[in-house]
């Protein structure tokens, strides 16, 4: 009974962290779509620039202008996911924001139009949260290159999960719930995780290799 009110508690307190993170993700969906207008209306007039630069010779200025324009305005379309799932998108945003400022290299492969079928979007938001919890933090442990990818794929009959995370070298995570005492367990929220791969007659499998954790989870549709 204590182990099922730890669990639920846990489920609950990150099903509100979810709904504030959703919240943040709209606002800077919002954000990010005033900016796209705002390219949409100069369009024009940094095109007739760049053509003024081109007519003059001015070759270097040109490329200069460019990659200013590039780096200020395809910034807009790229610093937000677009799964078209926006409390997942919220998830996945919020995630990278952290990654980042622990200078963790992030790459994902996410099918573009995702069939969840029967699988609820806020369970697999939690199932991603809870394992991108857990990969962060065993990347903050490694001195070297700090690297998490994620696969997301919608199978015919399941969605299947992939977390890859560098962790230090030599090292062997338990997998089970972490305690201050245990430096290297991986487990935090696992159980979580395998509850809601139960809920879909899924699974969810560990491996260790080349110094990496390899999550695979499977959520029948």
């Amino acid at each position: 009974m204590q182990t099922k009110y730890e669990t639920d508690k846990h489920a609950k307190e990150a099903m509100i962290q979810n709904m504030t993170k959703e919240e943040e993700f709209i606002k800077q969906l919002q954000n990010q779509q005033l900016e796209i207008r705002k390219i949409n209306h100069n369009l024009n007039n940094i095109l007739i620039i760049l053509q003024a630069h081109l007519k003059n010779g001015e070759y270097d200025e040109a490329i200069e202008y460019i990659e200013q324009n590039l780096k200020i305005h395809v910034k807009a379309y790229q610093d937000l996911t677009h799964t078209g799932i926006p409390t997942l998108d919220s998830i996945l945003n919020n995630q990278m924001y952290l990654m980042k400022e622990k200078n963790i290299e992030y790459h994902e492969d996410i099918t573009k139009i995702l069939h969840l079928g029967n699988v609820k979007t806020d369970d697999l938001s939690l199932a991603i949260s809870l394992a991108l919890d857990n990969a962060r933090e065993a990347c903050e442990k490694v001195d070297a290159q700090r690297q998490i990818s994620l696969s997301l794929q919608s199978k015919q009959t399941h969605v299947v999960l992939y977390i890859t995370n560098s962790i230090p070298q030599g090292s062997h995570p338990h997998f089970h719930k972490t305690t201050k005492a245990d430096k290297i367990a991986h487990g935090h929220g696992v159980k979580s995780i395998k509850e809601i791969a139960r809920k879909y007659h899924g699974d969810v499998k560990y491996d260790i290799k080349d110094n990496q954790v390899i999550l695979r989870i499977m959520l029948q549709k």
